[in-house]
């Protein structure tokens, strides 16, 4: 019987949730009070998804040849089936709800730069982990990210068919919500919430395997 190694909690564990954390709550400020357009987060969150399968698969590959889901070269099948679908989902909500192509498009993209470059620097620096536990955290993100892109994509939908893109929900000093932005800011927080969990829950388990 094959032992697994208890899951560990690294300092650049923690500097990926906090970068994840900052990444989300900017976009949502982004969106509701500073203009920007939905549909270039809805992108960002395409290539969120594009770093979290490159980055496991390198973990993956550094860990050797494996079996089944275990293996790099399947990941990056099964992953990036997944992924094309989700790039169809962001194609047409991005197109409902409104791409710009300025700064606004950038900030995003390089906020996701920022978390795939610190995830790099943890597979060089950080002890290989073993397989059951290195999965954890990429599924847990992949499903929120898929859900929340079909969600969206249902919503702008919804929203587009009744012609209510464009129409304000909430609008206080700072603050508005359209049919295009409320279920984006929405999905935001959902993601926000589920990934502090996740690494909460993964810090509490590390704790606990210590003693």
């Amino acid at each position: 019987m094959t032992n697994v190694p208890a899951p560990t909690f690294a300092l650049t564990d923690l500097i990926g949730v906090l970068l994840g954390v900052v990444s989300n709550v900017t976009v949502l400020l982004g969106v509701v009070a500073w203009g920007w357009a939905p549909g270039n987060v809805w992108i960002a969150f395409l290539a969120e998804s594009i770093a979290v399968g490159v980055t496991t698969a390198m973990r993956l590959h550094r860990l050797g040849p494996g079996g089944s889901l275990m293996d790099h070269r399947f990941w990056l099948v099964w992953y990036g089936t997944f992924t094309l679908v989700q790039g169809v989902f962001v194609a047409i909500t991005a197109f409902l709800t409104g791409v710009r192509l300025d700064p606004t498009l950038a900030i995003p993209l390089i906020l996701v730069i920022m978390r795939f470059g610190a995830e790099v620097l943890e597979i060089g620096s950080a002890p290989a982990q073993r397989r059951p536990w290195l999965l954890v955290g990429p599924i847990t993100r992949m499903l929120v990210l898929h859900l929340s892109v079909i969600l969206g994509f249902g919503l702008a939908l919804g929203a587009a068919a009744e012609g209510a893109l464009d129409q304000p929900y909430i609008t206080t000093p700072g603050l508005t919500l359209t049919g295009a932005t409320a279920p984006l800011a929405v999905l935001m927080a959902v993601k926000t919430v589920a990934e502090l969990g996740v690494g909460v829950a993964w810090f509490i388990a590390a704790r606990r395997a210590r003693r």
